[in-house]
């Protein structure tokens, strides 16, 4: 099923967009998983999503410094899903006009559905301006006295 552009704050009417995001990474599993997505661990980098519909859910093609992963997107009762391979993750949404709100609410591997750690969280904010949009993903882990701590995030606008 192809989502509804406003799902993700008008990002799916283009069919390819560019742009330069800032990353920061910190701790280990930060860069680690920048590593193993193809993610730079930090400083700019061009970055280039292409969307592409398809009857199994949009596939999302994205590229970070000519390196990059692709993942499969649909919406589910409501939900954002999100695949890579068998591991999918599942995001509760909140869509205004020019923009959404996506937080981690379900992990799954294959058809097993993992319990999100309490510590973790993984945010995404899109923003619309004109054609210009602003991204925002974060993933964080709680850290002393209800603090959060960035491990891996990438923030900037694509056209």
């Amino acid at each position: 099923m192809t989502m509804p552009e406003s799902c993700v704050g008008g990002v799916l009417s283009l069919p390819a967009a560019t742009g330069v995001v800032d990353i920061e990474s910190s701790a280990i599993v930060g860069r680690v998983l920048a590593t193993l997505l193809g993610i730079p661990r930090s400083g700019g980098s061009n970055v280039t999503i292409r969307i592409t519909p398809s009857p199994r859910g949009d596939r999302w093609q994205r590229s970070f410094a000519r390196r990059g992963f692709t993942t499969t997107v649909r919406i589910v009762d409501g939900q954002l899903h999100e695949f890579l391979g068998p591991t999918g993750l599942e995001f509760d949404l909140d869509v205004a006009d020019d923009g959404a709100a996506m937080a981690l609410a379900g992990m799954r591997i294959g058809p097993w559905r993992l319990p999100v750690p309490l510590a973790i969280r993984l945010d995404v904010v899109t923003e619309r301006t004109g054609d210009r949009l602003f991204v925002d993903v974060r993933l964080s882990r709680g850290g002393r006295r209800g603090s959060r701590v960035t491990l891996l995030r990438y923030h900037g606008t694509i056209a």
